[in-house]
Order: structure tokens, then C-alpha cells, then sequence
């Protein structure tokens, strides 16, 4: 099988290092670039790249700039790839992309998986077969193809290469093809399920006791039936602070931070932050765009539908490794903390607003971009104190397994 060379421009390109590696076992070279500038070089210094690979979110220019730049010099292939996709102005920004180039989520296969196959086989036929056609025009094909057929008879691998926004379309034509099989199976307890062939019949259905399995293990599912992993999870139980009224009453009194809400700190890739703990909720919930900013998340995820009353939001399950930081003494507690990233963090209903009676009105609080769920103290065993009169929390080991 003949080989290829692939340019790959992303500010984290270290991080892909896994994948970059595997892609040279399979005789696909790959010459990283961590900048526009560094791409620019190495694109003219290099006479044999077959395809070029292109995030859009870079430290010093963007995957657009680098467009610009290169659009009259060669008819090279160009996939767009991108965490970003999702979001509305990037669509916008790619749709008005006039030059022929394709466009993948960066929500990419684990190298050690099998399905890392499907990635590699989308590599070498975009080198065999160039982008014809601008974004725009790809995704209205996309649409009329994909936007009419039954989601449950729809391939894994013709699923995990469409753009966000068509995938989302899919997933919700398939909640409601299955709306009375996932009302009978919450209503029985059931707090997360996954179907695949069949709206009727689940292929795994858990409660919360349960563990959820992996993006790998759901992967492997998915890829044994050769169908699309919808999963869907129950609606959630939070004890939340989430109208503008509760924070009328004095709960947000600047422009950042809702003073009626406990934090803890937890440190995140070397950057400290105060989060909300709110122990009526049983999971923790953080931003998708926040976590991959900082390079914590695997690129190997597969997208989850949640729903909070009738609202429907996307995230990822995960686990992240964070330093829990004591509020009074500094002390650090190292944990591995499971958390669901959720996508368009601003659209979900975790977002809060802030009030006209502050400073930040409308505007949504800055330092809600996460919410600590109990989770954190029953999966480690920990107890969490807020001391009333310094508003600061500590944490020891707790003398009983599962303390809230």
C-alpha cells in the first residue's frame, strides 16, 4: 500500500504525538506544525506532502489565515479539522470558505482502538480523492443524503465522518423515533442508554450505580453492528442556581461570581479555578471548549445526549486528572475526576446570566464555567467542609465510604 505525507497544523500538536506515530506505522508520514508560520515553512520547504490537515484555532493566526495564504499557490488537499465545528460562528466562518476542502471533527479515534481504521482510511482517500466541492456545497449534499434516511439503518462509518451540525440533526430524529422506549426505560430508573439497530430494543441501559462504559467499549459496540451509538442519559437532578430571580435576590453580587454557592479549587493543567460545588447534583459538568482549550480531553470521544427537563444538551464522559486544592491551607489532594464536557457551554442549561442588578447583566458569569457534582466526594471518599464564617472549604479523607 503506498505511502503519503501528511502536514498537520495544531497549536497542540505534541499532544497528538499517539496518533501521529500510528499513522507512521501505517506508512503515512506526518510533519507536524505548531503555527502558522511553522506551517508556511514547511509547506514550501517540503516537496512531497500529499494533504494537509488544518485546526482552526491557533496561537498566533488562525486555520483561515493559513487559507489566505496558500489559496493561489496549489490545489494540495486540505481537511479541515477541528473541535470546533459546532459552533455557530465557526460554521458561518467555513461556509464562506471558497476554496475546495474538507472538513472532520477532531473528535478522533484512539490509536489503540479499531476504530482508528476509519481515521486512516479518511486520510488516504482524501489524498486519493480531492475535496471537489467548497464546505458549503459538501454539507448541502451531506444534508440531502444523510438528513432523509431512517438514523437507526445509517453505518458507523459513514457517521463518524459527517460534520457536527448534521450528526446533531441525526441524533435528534433518533430521540424520537425511540421517545417511548427511553420514557419506559428512565421511568424504570435507568439513568443512561444506549441503542444502535433498534429504536425498540437497547443494546445496554444503566443506572447511576452503574459505571458508563468507555468511548473505546461503546466504540467497539458500535463498530461490531456496524450502526451509529446513540446514547441519551435521563434528566438531571440538580439543586441548582439557575434563574435570573434566585440571583435578584442577592446571590450575584459582581461582575464573576454568585456568592451563595460554595466553591472548591481544583487546578486543571496547571491553571487554578474556583467551581461551584453543588452537592444536589451526581455528576460534574464542566465546558467542553474550556477543557480541550487546556488539552485535557481525549480526542477519542463519542458525543452523548443529555437532557435537563426539556432541555437537551451535548457532552462527552471523561476523566480528567485534577489537584483538588485546600481553600484554608493549600494542601493538594491528586484525583482522577469524571466529569461530562459539555459542548456550546453557553446554550446548555448550566449557563447562568447574570442579573440586571449587576454589573454584568445579561452577560453570563464568568466563573460558571464548570459545576462540581457530588461525584467528587463519593467516588474518592472525601469529605468536604465550607466553614460559614470564612466562606472556604477543606477536605479530608472520609471515615465512610460514599459520605455526602
Amino acid at each position: 500500500m503506498a505511502g503519503y505525507s501528511v502536514l498537520w497544523v495544531d497549536d497542540h500538536i505534541e499532544q497528538y504525538k499517539p496518533f501521529t506515530q500510528e499513522l507512521g506505522r501505517r506508512g503515512i508520514h506526518v510533519y507536524g506544525a505548531s503555527s502558522i508560520y511553522e506551517a508556511i515553512r514547511k509547506f514550501s520547504s517540503s516537496g512531497n506532502i500529499d494533504l494537509v490537515l488544518l485546526d482552526l484555532r491557533l496561537k498566533d493566526e488562525s486555520g483561515f489565515d493559513f487559507l489566505k495564504r496558500i489559496q493561489t499557490r496549489t490545489n494540495l488537499p486540505i481537511c479541515i479539522l477541528s473541535s470546533y465545528l459546532h459552533l455557530e460562528e465557526y460554521q458561518k466562518r467555513i461556509s464562506r470558505i471558497r476554496k475546495n476542502v474538507g472538513v472532520m471533527d477532531k473528535n478522533l479515534p484512539d490509536p489503540k482502538d479499531p476504530s482508528f481504521d476509519s481515521f486512516v482510511s479518511k486520510i488516504r482517500y482524501l489524498v486519493e480523492n480531492p475535496p471537489k466541492y467548497t464546505p458549503r456545497q459538501s454539507n448541502e449534499k451531506l444534508s440531502s443524503n444523510f438528513l432523509s434516511k431512517d438514523p437507526f439503518e445509517i453505518t458507523f462509518s459513514e457517521y463518524v465522518n459527517l460534520p457536527s451540525k448534521i450528526k446533531r440533526s441525526i441524533r435528534n430524529e433518533a430521540r424520537k423515533l425511540a421517545a417511548e422506549t427511553l420514557a419506559e426505560e428512565f421511568q424504570s430508573g435507568k439513568s443512561w442508554v444506549l441503542l444502535c439497530a433498534d429504536p425498540n430494543k437497547p443494546v445496554k441501559s444503566l443506572e447511576d450505580t452503574e459505571t458508563i462504559p468507555t468511548s473505546g467499549e461503546v466504540t467497539s459496540i458500535a463498530m461490531e453492528l456496524d450502526r451509529v451509538p446513540f446514547q441519551f442519559s435521563a434528566p438531571d437532578t440538580i439543586d441548582d442556581i439557575a434563574t435570573d430571580d434566585s440571583a435578584a435576590q442577592g446571590n450575584c453580587v459582581g461582575p464573576d461570581r454568585l456568592s451563595s454557592y460554595p466553591t472548591v479549587t481544583l487546578r486543571v493543567a496547571g491553571e487554578q479555578l474556583d467551581v461551584h460545588f453543588d452537592t444536589g447534583s451526581p455528576w460534574t459538568f464542566a465546558s467542553f471548549e474550556d477543557l480541550n482549550e487546556l488539552g485535557v480531553l481525549s480526542p477519542s470521544l463519542i458525543e452523548t445526549d443529555g437532557s435537563r427537563g426539556i432541555r437537551t444538551y451535548e457532552y462527552f464522559s471523561e476523566t480528567i486528572w485534577i489537584d483538588l486544592v485546600n481553600q484554608r491551607n493549600g494542601r493538594v489532594k491528586r484525583l482522577g475526576l469524571s466529569v461530562r464536557a459539555v459542548k456550546d457551554w453557553s446554550r446548555s442549561p448550566f449557563a447562568i446570566k447574570c442579573p440586571s442588578s449587576c454589573a454584568n447583566k445579561g452577560k453570563l458569569c464568568a466563573k460558571r464555567r464548570a459545576l462540581v457534582g457530588r461525584n467528587l466526594i463519593v467516588d474518592h471518599e472525601l469529605e468536604i467542609t465550607l466553614c460559614g464564617k470564612t466562606r472556604q472549604s477543606t477536605f479530608r479523607k472520609s471515615s465512610a465510604k460514599g459520605t455526602k
